[in-house]
């Protein structure tokens, strides 16, 4: 049986890195899997009055439902103002809610933007994710700093055999994890 991996950039970017770090994930899904990608930039922020089934947007329904049906989450991000960038934290309240989709998912957190390369979102990221018991692979780590590196094209395609060689070692370490938490 196939399963599959939901990937989430938590940048809306045109040319995200972030993007980049997924489309590269995507090349080395080991077999056994495939990988799906979730399309969050439709959502408005989180607003409970909106979610009941009369006044979710369809684009939530949808995502909900591809998190529920995957076996494991990849979740590529940024950090924004020393913490999870919004679009990340705005798609994980919406699955947070009735019901808790996240519940019990085996995920992964990698990320690339300026300084620490989204190593303080990423621990933010972390803490929430405690809360809604969102099973967090620990390590590898996956922190790009994409200004000091020459890692990506204009486009946002990482193009660092390093980095795609570690990128391809995280997406295979998160499929070890899921399979263990499902045994």
């Amino acid at each position: 049986m196939t399963k599959t991996i939901l990937a989430i950039c938590g940048s809306l970017r045109a040319k995200s890195c972030n993007m980049g770090l997924i489309r590269a994930a995507a090349k080395a899904i080991p077999e056994g899997w495939t990988m799906e990608v979730a399309d969050i930039s439709a959502f408005p922020v989180y607003n409970d009055d909106l979610n009941t089934d009369e006044l979710r947007p369809e684009a939530v329904t949808t995502f909900k439902q591809q998190v529920l049906a995957a076996d494991a989450i990849l979740f590529a991000a940024p950090e924004n103002n020393y913490t999870i960038a919004a679009a990340t934290k705005n798609c994980v309240d919406w699955a947070s809610k009735s019901p808790n989709c996240w519940n019990e998912k085996p995920a992964a957190i990698m990320g690339c933007g300026g300084g620490h390369g989204s190593g303080r979102g990423q621990y933010h990221f972390r803490q929430m994710a405690l809360y809604i018991n969102m099973h967090v692979m620990v390590k590898p780590e996956i922190m790009l700093n994409r200004f000091a590196e020459s890692a990506f094209d204009d486009d946002g395609n990482l193009t660092s055999d390093k980095w795609i060689e570690r990128v391809a070692t995280f997406v295979q370490s998160l499929t070890v994890w899921a399979d263990r938490l499902k045994v």
